[in-house]
């Protein structure tokens, strides 16, 4: 018998306005992470009535447009060791793809970003900051294509997470 298989689990409900579920930004991002040895668990996937595509949005989590706090609102049904990703139309020119908020467990990526913008965004939930590489997924500009990097302490620091969870397969 195979000795079990022990890797993190970060689990995340993927909710959006769009008619497009995104499922290719949860590919992207499920397929970057599980080469780290952390598996992307979609526990939910919902389709939000209601919200203008060009949703009026505030990075400054104290700061909501009351659009993004009826938005928002959606993620409070789940503990915080399970993230929310909401896909929406369009952001304001000054966050172009995607932004989040580590306090809230939550991030929301624009539709047509760049395929690994999810990861990104995942990236600064398990504590990753930018950085000044435009190869590393956590380029300041935001990852460009489909391949990019991190490199050992950026991977060290992601597995001290607390919102991983340990997941064990046989």
């Amino acid at each position: 018998m195979a000795a079990p298989r022990v890797a993190s689990a970060l689990k995340l409900h993927a909710l959006s306005i769009l008619e497009d579920d995104c499922a290719g930004s949860l590919e992207a991002a499920c397929a970057f992470f599980a080469a780290r040895g952390i598996v992307i668990e979609v526990l939910s996937r919902q389709r939000l009535q209601g919200f203008p595509s060009d949703l009026p949005i505030r990075t400054d989590p104290g700061e909501l447009t009351p659009q993004q706090a009826d938005l928002y609102a959606h993620r409070e049904i789940w503990p915080l060791d399970e993230l929310a990703v909401f896909f929406v139309g369009s952001l304001p020119p000054m966050l172009c793809r995607g932004f989040s908020h580590p306090a809230l467990s939550l991030c929301v990526v624009a539709l047509g970003s760049p395929p690994l913008t999810l990861a990104h965004e995942l990236g600064h939930l398990l504590g990753l900051e930018h950085v000044e590489d435009p190869e590393n997924l956590m380029y300041l500009r935001g990852p460009r294509g489909t391949e990019a990097v991190l490199d050992q302490a950026q991977i060290r620091r992601m597995a001290a997470s607390p919102i991983l969870s340990s997941d064990t397969r046989s």
